[in-house]
């Protein structure tokens, strides 16, 4: 998903979320609270997380946005030249 928003948007990185947030559709396998973030930037410089939030359906949609955008630092950090 995030290599197709990337390509789609002709962007130079592409985030993707993707998880139940709830209040209903969890199972055993895919509880609620269950999200997965992945990010692609250039230089094939991927990264893929899972994470499991807990709360209400907007505290887990907060904290995922929280979470991709503290990923999207962290390939941003990576991009960064060094002085």
């Amino acid at each position: 998903m995030a290599r197709g928003a990337r390509k789609n948007a002709g962007a130079d990185i592409g985030v993707a979320i993707t998880g139940v947030a709830g209040p209903q559709g969890g199972t055993k396998n895919k509880p609620v609270g269950l999200v997965f973030i992945a990010l692609a930037g250039p230089g094939g410089r991927e990264r893929a997380r899972r994470y499991e939030f807990h709360g209400p359906r907007e505290a887990v949609r907060q904290r995922a946005t929280t979470a991709a955008l503290a990923l999207l630092k962290e390939v941003l950090d990576d991009l960064a030249p060094t002085a």
